[in-house]
């Protein structure tokens, strides 16, 4: 059986039901696990109970931690102490409606890293509930390096509050 270190052994069972050669002689679970790793944003497979399954090489470089000590935190770790209890909120709200999204449109978004420092990051969320598993992979990038992105991250979150502000209007006009 294929197995990604330190994964589940239910995420190991199902990876090696579903990997396989394809027509090409091309193993998908050696492929999906080698994009995994390689994967310059840092990737975090959580589990619906918060508690980080999977982590890569890139996530443990931003945040300071090896990929085995991420396996063993729950994800709400990584939230700042005065944000801890809204996330695990948030979090308990999307695992009703899960969606593929970026996160915190509405505001900036920081992770603790394990030195106790703060990161600006950009999140986006893909739950693999579709799939049959119960996970939410997180890709995550630093932006608090790039002036450029900051800006024109605020601007897309004005662009996007006026465009809420106008459907809001239209809905209210329209009984």
């Amino acid at each position: 059986m294929h197995c990604i270190p330190g994964a589940s052994q239910s995420m190991a069972l199902h990876l090696a039901q579903t990997s396989g050669a394809s027509a090409e002689g091309v193993d998908e679970g050696t492929v999906y696990r080698s994009m995994f790793t390689a994967s310059p944003d840092a990737l975090l497979l959580v589990g619906t109970d918060g508690d980080i399954v999977l982590a890569n090489p890139a996530a443990a470089q931003l945040l300071g931690y090896t990929v085995q000590e991420l396996r063993s935190l729950n994800v709400d770790a990584l939230v700042p102490e005065a944000a801890r209890s809204r996330h695990a909120a948030y979090r308990a709200g999307y695992a009703q409606q899960p969606r593929s999204r970026p996160m915190g449109m509405q505001m900036e978004l920081v992770a603790l890293r394990r030195d106790g420092t703060q990161v600006q990051v950009e999140i986006a969320l893909s739950p693999l509930q579709s799939q049959g598993l119960p996970y939410v992979l997180a890709a995550m990038r630093d932006v608090g390096g790039y002036p450029r992105v900051r800006q024109a991250l605020q601007r897309a979150r004005y662009s996007e509050s006026v465009a809420q502000l106008g459907r809001e209007a239209v809905d209210a006009r329209d009984p």
